[in-house]
């Protein structure tokens, strides 16, 4: 890894190094995602069609060049280079990345990937946080199928970069019968392969950099028919209450040249993760090789796909094994709890539902992914879990988090095959099958004073309510 892009930000004054050699920067007034400020242009071909809505707006053509013009103007000399998106032989694009930041550069060169010869199409990233192109769009993150550009602009929150390509390759693959998602991918001892799908600050990155099992990738995959890759090179992870105890992996990956944004340093030049004075969205981003256990190959096809949730209501179990129709639904509802700063102007916790588990990132008409995700699912006969990694008995505000070590031994019973349908009991409201108990987590059942407890149908009925709405909308 060339260490010139973190001299030169240095040099530039764009941060400082900690006591162990890391870049840490700051986003400045941004520190995660604006995500009411993207913007897409009409594509000319009308088989590519966008579903517009309160996170794709669209722009002319002529309004987004203008902007293209207005930041080649306002910082005529950017740092560039070309990098790909799509671990694939095939499947994969291009793109140049133009940088008004060095750190920004050393960002991309974490996330995405070395090119190669053969991209499916050749796109240009410019990314000028200084520049507030109009009164109207202080902040501006615009995708241009036809000329293949993304602007963004207005914001240094680096998540922009990669979450900006991450939604043009939601928009391209789908013609190519290929799924993206949302999600972690591992390969067992046995080489079998699991999908972890959910929202910012669910689990992906966490659960999956676990030991025995092999991390492919934490945030950004592809299914296609030769099976799962990585569309990045590298991982940005949340840091906040980090620890060496609790998350080993993530952890000792934090070397040179990896980047540290928003966290802070304490008197002695050490990373302070417990720090949530910027924001409780710190990150970290490094190269996918500074987790000793990875994987770079095309993973094969899942054996089980698993939905996080971070669940408020302290009403969904620790872990359900979902028919076929509840997998399709629940991919389709995408529920969880917004928990931290994932997004500018979201309230601390909230209870939410997002398609796909990252509808912000799905140009495409829904049922676009829903079809793609039921064939697959039924062709490759995977099975499907719902884990909840928020609250159990009690909800927020009378019960407790589910712990990390729970959740982790639930992931590697999946991931070994370590359940049988006998396990299981119904719940009696959501019509989920759950386990009474698991070897080697221990009860995992819901008790029955908490099923007969008032406070648990309120919750039923709470999330009974945004699920079929959120069906109502699909």
């Amino acid at each position: 890894m060339d260490h010139t892009l973190h001299s030169a930000a240095i040099a530039n004054q764009e941060g400082t190094t900690s006591t162990n050699g890391l870049l840490t920067v700051r986003s400045g007034r941004y520190t995660a995602r604006y995500a009411s400020a993207k913007y897409i242009v009409p594509p000319k071909n009308s088989t590519r069609k966008v579903a517009y809505n309160q996170y794709h707006q669209t722009i002319s053509a002529e309004h987004f060049s203008h902007y293209w013009h207005i930041a080649s103007q306002h910082t005529p000399s950017l740092t560039s280079c070309r990098y790909q998106v799509g671990n694939h032989p095939h499947l994969n694009i291009s793109v140049q990345v133009e940088t008004e930041l060095y750190w920004h550069q050393l960002f991309a060169e974490h996330l995405f990937l070395p090119q190669t010869n053969s991209p499916l199409e050749h796109w240009t990233l410019r990314c000028i946080p200084s520049l507030q192109p109009s009164e109207q769009h202080p902040v501006f993150i615009g995708i241009n199928p036809d000329t293949r550009q993304v602007l963004i602009c207005g914001t240094g929150y680096a998540g922009e970069i990669k979450k900006a390509m991450f939604s043009v390759m939601n928009f391209l693959l789908p013609e190519h019968n290929v799924l993206s998602m949302h999600c972690s991918a591992v390969l067992s001892p046995h080489n079998t392969c699991s999908l972890l799908l959910g929202l910012s600050g669910t689990g992906k990155t966490t659960l999956s950099a676990s030991k025995g099992l092999k991390l492919i990738g934490d945030d950004e995959h592809a299914w296609c028919d030769d099976g799962i890759f990585n569309l990045e090179g590298g991982c940005y992870a949340k840091a906040i209450r980090l620890s060496k105890a609790e998350e080993p992996q993530i952890y000792q990956a934090l070397t040179p040249p990896a980047v540290l944004e928003n966290v802070v340093l304490d008197s002695g030049g050490n990373p302070d993760f417990f720090d949530d004075s910027i924001t409780e969205n710190l990150r970290a981003a490094y190269p996918l090789n500074h987790i000793v256990n990875h994987s770079s190959q095309i993973a094969p096809h899942p054996s089980d796909i698993i939905f996080l949730c971070c669940d408020l209501y302290g009403v969904i179990p620790a872990v359900s094994w979902l028919s076929p129709q509840q997998a399709i639904d629940f991919f389709m509802i995408g529920y969880t709890a917004k928990v931290g700063a994932t997004e500018v102007s979201l309230s601390s916790v909230q209870p939410v539902s997002s398609p796909c588990f990252g509808h912000p990132f799905f140009a495409r008409e829904l049922s676009i992914y829903q079809q793609l995700f039921a064939h697959k699912v039924k062709q490759h006969k995977s099975r499907v879990w719902l884990v909840n990694t928020g609250w159990g008995e009690g909800g927020y505000r009378h019960g407790n988090r589910i712990s990390i070590q729970k959740t982790r031994g639930i992931i590697h019973a999946i991931t070994h095959q370590a359940f049988h349908a006998e396990q299981f009991e119904l719940h009696p409201s959501l019509g989920l099958r759950y386990p009474n108990s698991i070897a080697s987590v221990g009860n995992t059942s819901l008790s029955k004073s908490w099923l007969s407890h008032p406070d648990f149908e309120v919750g039923c009925q709470q999330l009974k309510a945004l699920f079929d709405q959120a069906l109502s909308h699909v």
